[in-house]
């Protein structure tokens, strides 16, 4: 049984959806089930899975960890790759039912938890992330400029656990170029971050006209 933080890839556009499980392989068949049955909980991600096809989407470990850390390493991924607004997640905020269609009896019974002080054992919501909550409630989105301070913010550096992986940037005959500390840097210079680690991971032989590898 794995705990720990994945994603789903569609391999056509690089586009994803985070999300966090205590046992993957179980949650992987849950997934799997509701798309092809047309019903699973993200509208973007089903309504890509009907055009693409599943021969053309991976499931695939990120982070292994502990199960009380889920949803905070979940936040700090969603940030990452930005797959609120760009991949296929259907909430900004990990751990919330946004976005998933709920009987009322289940929505009234973890009101209070969604909006609470934490959100499962070892969790704190943060003013910042109910607050992205309330304005993703609301229809209200943030400026370019305040979304790169969160991102930033909940990138993980400041976290003690926090291990930076730092990329290696080549040129196509395999020469040095930079050593970047790690895929939050590249992001904040422009990058798309989910194009270099498939790199690094050898699906992708190169990325605007670089190749990148993990220092280890």
């Amino acid at each position: 049984m794995i705990a720990g933080i994945y994603k789903i890839i569609n391999l056509v556009n690089n586009k994803i959806y985070i999300g966090s499980a205590v046992n993957f392989n179980k949650r992987k068949n849950n997934h799997k089930s509701k798309l092809l049955m047309n019903k699973h909980h993200s509208k973007k991600l089903q309504n890509a899975w009907n055009k693409y096809g599943f021969e053309n989407f991976e499931f695939e470990i990120i982070e292994e960890c502990e199960k009380e850390k889920l949803i905070e390493r979940e936040q700090y991924y969603i940030d990452l790759y930005n797959s609120f607004n760009e991949g296929y997640n259907c909430c900004p905020i990990a751990g919330s039912s946004l976005g998933a269609k709920r009987s009322d009896d289940f929505k009234r019974s973890q009101s209070d938890r969604n909006m609470g002080n934490s959100y499962g054992k070892g969790y704190k919501w943060t003013e910042e992330n109910k607050n992205k909550l309330r304005l993703f409630r609301t229809g209200k989105s943030c400026l370019k400029q305040t979304k790169d301070k969160i991102a930033i913010s909940n990138s993980g550096r400041k976290n003690g656990r926090y291990n930076p992986i730092p990329v290696l940037q080549y040129d196509l005959n395999d020469n040095l170029i930079k050593e970047w500390q790690d895929l939050i840097s590249l992001k904040e210079k422009g990058f798309d971050t989910s194009n270099i680690a498939n790199v690094c991971r050898e699906k992708l032989n190169s990325y605007r006209g670089y190749k990148w590898k993990f220092k280890y």
